[in-house]
């Protein structure tokens, strides 16, 4: 079986792996509700209004060490849809999500994100909890590698995963991928 960090950060494969995680941001974001929903779009409007492109920047930028964080769910999986296995062991993997995240809010590149960021940590396991089937849904969406003989494994591609809107590529400044020439 191939390595979540392998799967998702590929050069080839890496801008649908960002575009589909930053839209399972959005998308709790948007789905969210009741009191913690209005807090969350509230900070979420904020903060958007600093950087518009600050989910991408974000997402393209922790990938690797979310892949890392991920990995050990991803290998014990087995043949169960990755969503559902995340699911079952909830409090662990919003743990392995929430320590990548808390790292960079303790390296912050603007004060007041991370203002907005720690007034929301309170809630985000419960969050990141709720979102872990979209989000095994959209990691699996990810094209993955070549099997052996060279056949590339198909995985279906989960409805919403696509934000339209973006950049063909997905090289913002900044970012931790590796740039792929195409000329």
């Amino acid at each position: 079986m191939t390595s979540l960090p392998l799967v998702l950060t590929d050069p080839a494969r890496r801008p649908q792996a960002v575009e589909a995680l930053a839209g399972v941001v959005e998308s709790e974001v948007r789905d969210r509700s009741g009191i913690s929903g209005v807090a969350l779009k509230t900070a979420f409007k904020a903060v958007t209004a600093i950087k518009s492109d600050i989910v991408f920047k974000a997402v393209d930028y922790m990938l690797p060490d979310f892949a890392d964080a991920l990995d050990p769910f991803w290998a014990a999986r087995g043949g169960q849809p990755f969503g559902a296995y995340l699911s079952g062991r909830g409090a662990e993997a919003a743990d392995a999500l929430l320590n990548v995240t808390d790292k960079r809010a303790n390296k912050p590149e603007h004060a007041t994100i991370a203002k907005i960021y720690n007034s929301l940590r309170p809630k985000a396991q419960g969050m990141v909890e709720a979102a872990l089937p979209r989000l095994g849904a959209a990691v699996e969406s990810s094209p993955t590698p070549r099997d052996h003989v060279g056949r590339a494994r198909a995985r279906p591609r989960t409805a919403g995963a696509r934000v339209h809107g973006l950049p063909d590529h997905h090289e913002f400044e900044g970012s931790r991928s590796t740039r792929v020439d195409e000329s």
